[in-house]
């Protein structure tokens, strides 16, 4: 009768190792970085941003195997990218022109101005680079961070994204 207690025991410890160290899990070990390898083949990503001037975070990204194709209108918003060692690889104007950016307005409803309506909360596709070195992304106005997107979770994102 203990030994079946003891493996009762045992295998309420190993289920409970197990949910302690799911991913997102502050103490996870990083995944191993061959079960992270993106394809070869990405060209760019596509970012789902959804929150509002005040914070923007990436719900999903999608990589595509076609090249970046940059468009640069001028804008206070970026997205950039920093490798493993906190390097800036790139800069990307983000363009939120179709939206209320006023911090005052976040919460407030749509702004009807003529026949265009302009609405605090953003939700929104961007397209960047595919950069290999790449393993985080800040959104930014100006130098005030909005919203950032880091290692593990970038990564967990761009593998999810391919298997779509």
């Amino acid at each position: 009768m203990r030994i079946h207690l003891l493996l009762g025991a045992l295998g309420v410890a190993a289920v409970a190792g197990t949910l302690a160290l799911r991913p997102g899990s502050p103490d996870a070990p990083p995944p191993p970085s061959s079960a992270l390898a993106p394809p070869a083949d990405i060209g760019h990503l596509i970012l789902q941003l959804e929150g509002d001037v005040r914070a923007l975070q990436v719900v999903h990204l999608t990589p595509k195997p076609s090249a970046f194709n940059p468009t640069y209108r001028p804008s206070p918003f970026s997205i950039d990218l920093y490798d493993q060692a906190g390097n800036r690889l790139g800069s990307y104007p983000l363009d939120l022109s179709r939206f209320d950016t006023d911090p005052l307005r976040v919460g407030q409803p749509l702004r009807v101005e003529g026949c265009e309506v302009r609405d605090p909360h953003i939700a929104m596709l961007a397209n960047i680079p595919y950069l290999p070195d790449a393993c985080s992304i800040r959104i930014c106005r100006g130098d005030k961070e909005l919203g950032r997107l880091e290692n593990v979770d970038y990564q967990r994102m761009l593998t999810a994204g391919v298997n779509r």
